[in-house]
């Protein structure tokens, strides 16, 4: 089946997006990320990135416009890919390619695996933990994984309506050398519980991007994504 962005997912997109920052002449300045500490990436119209963009780029809406139009098709390729011959409707399609746009992570969320297996009311709930930037939930993300979430739902492959197979566990594996701490919550800032080893095996329960949730001695706990590699 050959996927392609739909009318849908692409005014999605470019309402979160945003084309930015315009200025009084009409074209547009590169902004800092909103919510990272060191402003990276830099960005510019419909939330393009690159080596290309940094302070002092200046692009026109037609710049804009085309860039999106090359940068997509990554997105796509991408999304198509990963998800193969799974049943996909286009409006998953499109919730899909909007997340990953905006988070480069289609194949390794839990929610990538989750629709993957037909599980779709669990996939749809899944936009929701993805709603951090560096740690910190963010408003804007939260009201986009909602966008995303109900385009999602709006329609459900008519071919998967029998129980389906649960997703295979997430398990990953700390790469970290001196070892990796386990917090009470997904920020640096949160307690610490205790550390886990290099080597050492953990099953995800939850995906938020920066963090992830997992079991430590019995109770809820978090530790940093960065630190962690698929088993």
């Amino acid at each position: 089946m050959t996927h392609k962005l739909g009318t849908a997912g692409a005014a999605l997109i470019k309402k979160w997006e945003g084309c930015e920052k315009k200025r009084a002449d009409g074209r547009f300045d590169a902004y800092p990320d909103p919510g990272s500490k060191d402003g990276k990436p830099w960005t510019i119209g419909w939330g393009s990135t690159g080596p290309d963009v940094k302070p002092g780029t200046i692009w026109t809406q037609a710049q804009c416009d085309a860039r999106f139009d090359v940068d997509i098709v990554k997105y796509v390729e991408d999304v198509a890919m990963f998800l193969g011959a799974a049943p996909t409707t286009q409006a998953q399609f499109d919730a899909l390619v909007s997340f990953h746009y905006n988070t480069g992570a289609i194949a390794s969320a839990t929610l990538g695996q989750m629709h993957k297996a037909g599980r779709f009311d669990d996939a749809a709930d899944q936009f929701a933990r993805w709603i951090y930037n560096d740690g910190k939930p963010m408003n804007g993300l939260k009201s986009r994984r909602a966008d995303e979430a109900a385009l999602y739902e709006s329609a459900v492959p008519s071919c998967v309506k029998q129980p389906l197979p649960i997703a295979t566990a997430d398990v990953r594996v700390v790469n970290a050398g001196s070892g990796l701490n386990v917090r009470i919550g997904p920020s640096t800032g949160a307690a610490k519980l205790g550390a886990l080893k290099r080597g050492a095996a953990v099953t995800v329960l939850e995906d938020t991007g920066d963090w992830v949730r997992i079991t430590y001695q019995g109770r809820a706990a978090w530790v940093n994504d960065q630190f962690l590699t698929a088993a």
